[in-house]
């Protein structure tokens, strides 16, 4: 069967005007739950912030949003500070990993909240992250004693290098409780 110039034209225009009304469809569909994943990340991120140093009034004081250390904020209990927790973000070949690390005041790492694990053995690098950093003991001091052999090398490496992002921000900028 020969198709004629006429008959060609119009299927074009046809797969045209498909093409277009499913993309204004999906631009459609993205204006209306943009904002509700917005206001779920930011209540995500505030329940962690509250798992890490419950109680305590948030206050951010570093915001940049580029490289490792996304956002810094500060955890106040009576206008004291408890510690700081920051927002990190990594990707390597298994991944994207995006979580908040609390470090309190003297420099310890308290918690580590995943709020994205889209590595491919995510459950082995939360039980590695689980056993190693949520007991307080992780300092600048032994971050780089921290073994990463778990099943998940790439990713416990990975989480230990945001984590070491973060105790070196701590230290240039915060530790001693100096702003």
């Amino acid at each position: 069967m020969k198709l004629s110039i006429k008959k060609i034209f119009k299927i074009s225009i046809v797969l045209m005007l498909v093409a277009g009304l499913s993309g204004a469809l999906i631009v459609l569909v993205n204006m209306v739950t943009e904002p509700i994943i917005v206001e779920n990340g930011i209540k995500q991120e505030k329940e962690a912030l509250n798992e890490i140093f419950s109680g305590a009034n948030p206050e951010i004081v570093f915001d940049n949003g580029e490289g490792e250390v996304k956002k810094v904020t500060k955890a106040l209990v009576n206008d004291e500070v408890k510690g700081y927790v920051y927002r990190l973000s990594g990707k390597n070949a298994y991944g994207i990993i995006t979580l908040l690390v609390g470090i309190s005041s003297d420099g310890k790492v308290t918690r580590v909240v995943f709020l994205e694990n889209g590595q491919s053995f995510a459950p082995k690098v939360e039980d590695h992250v689980e056993a190693t950093y949520q007991n307080g003991s992780v300092n600048s001091g032994n971050i780089d004693n921290v073994d990463t052999h778990c099943g998940a090398t790439y990713g416990a490496k990975l989480v230990k290098s945001l984590i070491s992002s973060a105790l070196e921000h701590f230290n240039n900028n915060f530790k001693g409780g100096d702003e």
